[in-house]
């Protein structure tokens, strides 16, 4: 009797490492059908570079393992201003956002996942801080092995991210790495593509939060030399309008 199919899995790929990973281990390991989203954003400088790149490693991915690449949907471009309003969502939001930073885009993510056909996986990291620390406690291990909200809350707010799935919270970008080239598929990984601000000649900036958690993750290596000077430059000012100005600067006058 043949064996039944995987049920698909709803995955934000933003062509950055952790979604990547999701994405590959999903198709390549699992043999688990992968519904891609991708919002498009006209205000994010990197949105022609990240749809380019996740095209670019579907190509990559079909080149090595056909079938795989098969079980990977083509994105859905969903353009941000399509997003429906949600006052509920709203509200949860700005509820969790007057005790702990939760970043915006959480908001209008959980309204768009609240109408996909499965939950949301998201690309949240373990590390210290973020999103992580202010949900872990929140959250049980589902049937499927992946950590969700549990059924019952401590605060209705976090009924925020119902929607989502985070099957790589408890994995460091070192973590995925290392399960990446032990199952062959690294190469693929380091395609992803993860700087919010790439120069006119198309390197990483150095100082975006990507590219700064890249530096403080033990992922340095993907940037080049003049991206971490960069980097450095940025952290050493002082915080406030002088490290604003010295960004601009280096937005303006740096290729």
């Amino acid at each position: 009797m043949r064996e039944p199919e995987a049920p698909a899995l709803d995955v934000l790929w933003t062509s950055g490492w952790d979604s990547t990973y999701i994405v590959l281990e999903a198709v390549l390991l699992r043999q688990r059908p992968v519904r891609a989203h991708y919002v498009v954003d006209p205000e994010r400088p990197s949105a022609g570079r990240e749809i380019a790149t996740m095209e670019a490693i579907r190509e990559a991915l079909a080149a090595v393992d056909e079938p795989a690449a098969r079980r990977l949907a083509p994105v859905r471009l969903v353009p941000k201003a399509d997003i429906p309003t949600d006052a509920r969502v709203d509200a949860w939001a700005a509820r969790l956002a007057a005790r702990a930073h939760v970043a915006p885009q959480y908001t209008w993510l959980s309204r768009y996942a609240r109408g996909c056909q499965a939950p949301l996986a998201l690309g949240i990291i373990r590390r210290s801080g973020g999103l992580r620390d202010i949900i872990d406690p929140e959250l049980e291990v589902g049937p499927d092995g992946v950590r969700r909200l549990r059924s019952v809350v401590s605060d209705e707010a976090f009924e925020l991210f119902r929607p989502f799935v985070f099957p790589t919270i408890e994995l460091s970008k070192v973590d995925m790495r290392e399960r990446a080239r032990s199952h062959g598929f690294l190469p693929l990984l380091e395609r992803s593509w993860f700087c919010h601000e790439p120069r006119r000649n198309g390197e990483p900036c150095g100082f975006c939060p990507p590219c700064h958690d890249a530096r403080y993750q033990d992922m340095g290596w993907r940037l080049g030399s003049a991206a971490r000077w960069r980097g450095r430059l940025i952290d050493a000012a002082p915080a406030g309008p002088l490290r604003r100005a010295l960004r601009k600067v280096i937005r303006v006058l740096v290729p």
